[in-house]
């Protein structure tokens, strides 16, 4: 499963994403950085002003879920 979040390079992220590519999901991190791709972990550097659940976000990462801390 693709699946975008919000909030992944955080303290709670880090485990949530931890957990999820361990059950060898596709992840896309939002970040306000820019990070170093590692196994099925992007980071998507996203102005802070960017709507993150846009239609245009979501295709073009093919993304089947999306969480977030809000």
């Amino acid at each position: 499963m693709n699946i975008l979040i919000t909030g992944g390079t955080g303290f709670v992220g880090k485990t949530l994403v931890k957990h999820l590519s361990g059950l060898n999901h596709r992840l896309y991190l939002v970040t306000r950085g820019e990070y170093k791709e590692a196994g099925e972990v992007s980071y998507i550097p996203l102005p802070a002003k960017t709507e993150l659940f846009s239609p245009q976000v979501i295709s073009r990462y093919r993304c089947d879920s999306q969480l977030s801390r809000t």
